[in-house]
């Protein structure tokens, strides 16, 4: 879990820088601020085990891919590939934190007694 939260976090702060190049439009600044800070959230999550930290992380990865599709992003293609590696790295990591949580062995715990 602490190697996806630091994937996770190079890939955050990565995405944040890449709002400064100025390459885009404001939204796709906005778009880079608000997906870089939540994935750095989302790595510091995973690196204290909080697997639910997961779904964000495949949630703002398909984020940054369906983001790359934007008119201005089309423009700057820099921005499209950056937008689409780093989608795609960052849901494939929420992906493997989840799977890992269902490979986790479950305890029942016995009440009675």
């Amino acid at each position: 879990m602490k190697k996806q939260g630091w994937i996770l976090g190079i890939v955050g702060i990565w995405i944040v820088l890449t709002g400064f190049i100025g390459l885009g439009p404001d939204a796709i600044f906005w778009s880079n601020m608000l997906s870089g800070f939540v994935i750095m959230r989302v790595a510091m999550d995973l690196s204290r085990g909080k697997i639910i930290a997961g779904w964000f992380a495949l949630f703002f990865g398909m984020w940054m891919v369906v983001t790359a599709f934007v008119p201005g992003f089309q423009a700057a293609h820099r921005l499209l590939w950056n937008a689409l590696v780093m989608g795609v790295l960052t849901a494939v990591t929420g992906f493997v934190s989840l799977s890992y949580e269902a490979t986790l062995p479950s305890y029942e715990v016995n009440h009675s007694g």
